[in-house]
């Protein structure tokens, strides 16, 4: 099934005269996880916030880390970041009471490193690269983002634009009409069966359903006192696509617009919403 986004968080920088932020990756995996305590749940990160403590911390909110870990981390043995000697598809595995590490070889001159509070057994899989369990969970579940950008992208709100909390507020848009659509379609799972591009006419009713109040609260406003222009004006081709020169100003200005006079229906712009050829006639 499609995971949706759970809880997301906006990194604007360090600000100016503020220390720098010390463990800051546990810090957000916590922040990110507030409400999931107890629920036995797996988090999968990278290796910025991938930690023993971290995973000390997740095991106190009865929840399981897996994840790549730095090479450069003071708890590593050096035994499991050393290349020297490692033939390649080779795994190294370390165990403690509540974690399990692996060092895997990619390739000659290359390891990497997790840590799972997950799994407690060096097992591996029987193909000839003979990969560890861990990396493959792994490799399964790391490209949820990526998934969720890829399926943002298809159908986007995002516009060209200089301001950053727009573009903010664009991705908020765009990640929230998704959860709004996996929940559905968990909720109603005939619905649209067949369909292929069912995820298209989603959205198309539920931007119907966001703007149906404001719209009726227009239909029922009055055309006349909402009208901008003056009563002698006909404002019923302004909506059209019929355009012409106002016969009011210079030629030369070639000013077209799409009002015309009620009376003798010429083209007037703007600047002449009174037809003053009727008048003084």
């Amino acid at each position: 099934m499609t995971s949706y986004v759970y809880n997301m968080q906006v990194y604007t920088g360090r600000e100016e005269g503020q220390n720098r932020e010390v463990n800051q990756g546990q810090r957000v995996v916590l922040d990110l996880v507030s409400g999931l305590e107890k629920s036995g749940r797996n988090v999968t990160c990278d290796n910025f916030f991938t930690s023993i403590s971290l995973a000390r911390e997740l095991a106190k909110r009865q929840m399981t880390v897996l994840g790549t870990i730095r090479k450069n981390k003071g708890e590593l043995p050096t035994k499991l970041t050393n290349t020297r000697g490692r033939q390649e598809n080779t795994s190294i595995f370390a165990f403690q009471d509540s974690a399990t590490l692996v060092s895997y070889c990619l390739k000659k001159g290359r390891v990497v490193v997790l840590l799972s509070t997950e799994h407690d057994t060096a097992e591996v899989d029987n193909s000839e690269k003979a990969k560890p369990k861990m990396v493959l969970d792994y490799n399964a579940s790391k490209a949820g983002v990526d998934t969720m950008d890829q399926m943002v992208r298809t159908y986007t709100s995002k516009r060209m634009t200089r301001r950053w909390p727009m573009v903010l507020f664009y991705n908020l848009l765009d990640v929230s009409a998704l959860n709004a659509f996996i929940i559905w379609i968990h909720l109603n799972p005939n619905w649209m069966n067949g369909i292929l591009y069912k995820r298209r006419i989603f959205l198309t009713e539920l931007g119907k359903q966001l703007v149906r109040d404001n719209a009726a609260r227009r239909a029922v406003k009055s055309p006349i006192s909402s009208s901008p222009f003056p009563t002698g004006t006909n404002t019923s081709s302004i909506a059209g696509k019929k355009r012409g020169r106002c016969v009011l100003c210079p030629r030369s200005k070639n000013v077209k617009h799409s009002i015309s006079c009620s009376k003798c229906h010429s083209f007037i712009c703007k600047d002449h919403l009174a037809c003053y050829n009727c008048q003084n006639n």
